[in-house]
């Protein structure tokens, strides 16, 4: 049994209409045509439906082409070994170098938070556990003259060697989790205080913009379709379908986005860096066999990843159709669905379900799964990818529901903003020229629409997202 796809032909007219040649493909002399105009396809707009919930996406405003938000860092600190400590005896003073094994400076190393001397939490009096074996250490002295750091950790039991689990040494990228000044005795002394490391997370808006000219015959010529709400004049049409495209473009921008480098001499944009590639080099990715389909483990890595990582426990779950039907036949055709909270996708299971979401509960993570037809491009431009595979083909996107608040104004943020540049007052700025249109007139017998705007996007806590991928 061979299975069969709509296909989908190019029209006769592909320019801007010059004349009424462009339904040529309705058969428009045919008096027994349905008038009203039928969609043969469609995509729907994550980031429309998202923000008409006003949940996880809003829009904010922004003065300057850079926009920036500051986060704070995990609470608690560790380091890593550097080099192997070997055959420490049990009770003995051992000396650790602190850093990542890859790293050959201060500024390189992510060990040391801030990239500076003064950025690695270390400090005399400290108690340490090592990872792997929980075996205890303090802190009794810190070299800093030359990179790396080293610190000078005693055993906390006579009877114990400060070495890893099932080794004799205190092998190379063993982490020393820092559990406090704990132990430091009758008499002590002020500590070095550990400060709070803030990242500076910047990004810029970028320059999006679509026109469209329409003659004068063609735009007052009456069509026998009703293009919709009662308008018969292609330009209708016209406007709304650029509309529909303009915006569908602006969150393929904002979702898949990158920093543009290479073209200062063809107006200079720097681009907008996206949520998927901020999530890529900041939030957690989980790959699967696309063949053999996800299993159970693999959803179990993913909640885990989840819990480590600061997750949130309700997650949109946006999948292209390909993973969405593997990730069905794995869940709902193995499990009942336990009690789902419907909050975050329209306060209840009617409205979720309207805007396409279908939700289940595991490890105790919540996941509304929604269709993203903008993954695929065959949903999108309706073409065949034949033996040739879409970047995106088996792949998820998980955005956390969680409402962030700043620490010193308490203003609550969605999990990413949609930042525009505003241009007179307007987030996207809407004019028509010519000497049809109703103001800003020129002596050419045309009418042309134009829109521009200056969109960004700000995701806040990208280590709180997921990325859910079949290769």
């Amino acid at each position: 049994m061979a299975n069969t796809y709509p296909s989908f032909t190019q029209g006769a007219t592909s320019t801007s209409a010059a004349n009424r040649t462009l339904l040529n493909d309705l058969n428009i002399f045919d008096r027994s045509f349905e008038k009203n105009l039928v969609r043969k396809y469609g995509a729907e707009n994550y980031a429309l439906v998202q923000m008409a919930l006003g949940n996880s996406v809003t829009e904010a405003k922004s003065d300057n082409r850079a926009f920036y938000h500051y986060e704070k860092r995990g609470l608690h600190q560790a380091v890593q070994v550097k080099t192997v400590v070997t055959g420490p005896s049990a009770g003995a003073t051992v000396t650790v170098s602190i850093g990542n094994t890859s790293a050959s400076s201060y500024a390189n190393d992510p060990s040391y938070y801030n990239g500076t001397v003064a950025g690695c939490p270390i400090r005399v009096g400290e108690v340490v556990r090592i990872m792997t074996s929980g075996i205890e250490g303090q802190v009794i002295a810190v070299t800093s003259s030359s990179y790396p750091w080293s610190a000078d950790i005693r055993p906390l039991k006579s009877s114990q060697a400060f070495t890893s689990a099932g080794s004799a040494n205190l092998v190379v990228s063993d982490w020393l989790l820092l559990r406090g000044a704990v132990n430091v005795g009758e008499g002590s002394t002020v500590l070095n205080g550990m400060n709070p490391i803030l990242d500076k997370i910047t990004n810029t808006t970028t320059e999006h913009r679509d026109d469209f000219t329409i003659t004068d015959r063609a735009d007052i010529e009456k069509n026998e379709v009703d293009f919709g709400n009662g308008n018969y004049y292609y330009y209708y049409l016209a406007q709304d379908d650029m509309n529909r495209r303009y915006m569908n473009n602006a969150f393929f921008k904002i979702m898949e986005g990158v920093a543009v480098d290479n073209l200062g001499s063809y107006g200079g944009s720097v681009g907008t860096l996206g949520v998927i590639p901020r999530v890529a080099a900041a939030g957690t990715t989980v790959q699967y066999t696309a063949s053999t389909k996800p299993t159970l483990d693999n959803i179990h890595d993913l909640t885990r990843s989840l819990n480590f990582y600061g997750g949130t426990g309700e997650y949109h779950f946006l999948q292209d159709i390909y993973q969405r039907q593997a990730v069905n036949d794995l869940l709902f055709g193995t499990y009942t669905n336990g009690a789902i909270s419907y909050g975050s996708v329209g306060g209840s299971q009617e409205a979720a379900t309207s805007y396409g979401f279908s939700s289940f509960m595991i490890d105790g993570y919540t996941f509304h799964f929604f269709l993203n037809n903008m993954f695929s491009p065959e949903s999108v431009y309706h073409i065949s990818a034949g033996a040739l595979t879409p970047e995106k083909r088996n792949y998820g996107l998980l955005i956390p529901q969680k409402i962030n608040s700043d620490a010193k104004t308490g203003k609550q943020f969605p999990s990413f903003q949609i930042v525009f540049q505003e241009v007179n007052g307007q987030r996207i700025l809407t004019t028509e020229t010519g000497m049809l249109a109703p103001q800003n007139k020129t002596t050419t017998a045309n009418k042309t629409i134009s829109m521009l705007s200056y969109p960004g996007v700000r995701v806040f806590a990208a280590n709180q997202y997921a990325i859910f991928q079949g290769v």
